[in-house]
């Protein structure tokens, strides 16, 4: 994964509107990116800062779909712990039970 890459990518998404319509390409850009190496990933997350947190929050969801890694959610927990005071659980709580879905729609 291309650190440098992925930080310019959430510096361009910090740069628009909450309500600009091509917000979606910089979250598809970003977890594309963030989706390549769950390793990667998790150092980078447990390494950011709380703005940067809050920015990458905003795919949470869907790069955990894509890892279907345990390890990944632990390491949105420990993040959601380390900054208790930004509105991250929900997004913590769904990436959670999206992993858990696809593992239990595997199963049967």
């Amino acid at each position: 994964m291309d650190i440098d890459k992925v930080l310019k990518v959430l510096e361009k998404r910090k740069s628009l509107h909450d309500n600009d319509p091509t917000i979606a390409v910089q979250w598809n850009a970003l977890t594309e990116l963030l989706a390549e190496n769950v390793d990667e990933t998790i150092l980078l997350f447990e390494s950011c800062t709380e703005e940067q947190i809050l920015l990458f929050s905003e795919v949470f969801e869907d790069v955990a779909y894509k890892f279907q890694d345990v390890e990944f959610i632990k390491c949105l927990e420990r993040v959601l712990e380390k900054y208790p005071n930004i509105p991250i659980g929900e997004s913590v709580k769904t990436a959670r039970q999206y992993v858990v879905i696809d593992f239990i729609n595997i199963k049967t």
